[in-house]
């Protein structure tokens, strides 16, 4: 099964902006070509949520493609490239660090964040978890606590050695049509801001949400408003920018 994955296995890349609309980050993203191989989406799903070495080795997989893709860039801009990585595999894979030192000597230390999706974290792991994610900020690493606000958060997360929130998408659809919601975001924030950290809102779909954002002081801004994932060739191309990428291609 895993072989039949890897054969199927690429990345795509979301842009992430700045209040200025220019892209600073891309969010490093998994696919698979399921017309290449016998697996059901939801058997993919249903492996790698249930299936400890399965999540320890898809982490692996994406170092060492993104790897690979990063050598056929030339980036004249200082971009981060965000790297979602399991909790799990933080907080039981004993070669994480090494396989991190690895990406880290592919490309450099400066352009590499760590996004981390901490409510999934068993309480039995939070040490090693913990211990992680300290190793991680001592070589440089940007670390993003991914889906802030979405039923698990606790604010305590934000005394960790975050330096980036991102703010779920379910908060920012409500931002601007509810005041409630805007003042919670916008609380947040400067709760984030306060402690050194920066912030991301993710999922934004309409100028409405991205002005009500703006509003309050939000640092960075992903999501279809901006562009769709995009894949490793569109990356390479001199006229690569924020409105090329408006519409849908993938």
């Amino acid at each position: 099964m895993i072989s039949e994955i890897e054969k199927s296995f690429y990345l795509v890349y979301q842009p992430i902006v700045n209040r200025k609309k220019k892209i600073v980050k891309y969010e490093v993203l998994s696919r698979w070509n399921f017309e290449q191989i016998k697996i059901a989406p939801q058997e993919l799903i249903d492996w790698a949520e249930n299936d400890i070495e399965g999540i320890i080795l898809l982490d692996a997989m994406v170092f060492k493609r993104f790897t690979k893709d990063f050598s056929e860039l030339d980036l004249k801009n200082n971009v981060k490239f965000c790297l979602n990585v399991s909790p799990i595999t933080l907080g039981m894979d004993p070669s994480f660090i090494l396989k991190i030192e690895s990406v880290i000597k592919a490309t450099t230390a400066k352009c590499i964040e760590v996004e981390v999706l901490e409510s999934k974290v068993k309480p039995n792991l939070e040490p090693q978890v913990q211990t992680a994610l300290r190793l991680i900020s001592q070589k440089g690493i940007g670390i993003s606590l991914d889906d802030f606000g979405n039923g698990h958060a606790c604010v305590k997360k934000l005394i960790h050695d975050y330096t980036n929130i991102k703010i779920d998408g379910e908060l920012i659809a409500k931002i601007h049509v509810c005041h409630r919601t805007k003042h919670v975001v916008s609380t947040v924030i400067e709760l984030a801001h306060t402690l050194g950290k920066t912030v991301t809102a993710e999922k934004i779909e309409c100028l409405e949400q991205y002005h009500e954002l703006l509003s309050i002081n939000c640092d960075f801004f992903q999501g279809f408003f901006f562009s769709y994932p995009v894949r490793l060739e569109d990356l390479k191309k001199p006229c690569y920018s924020v409105p090329f990428l408006c519409k849908k291609v993938i």
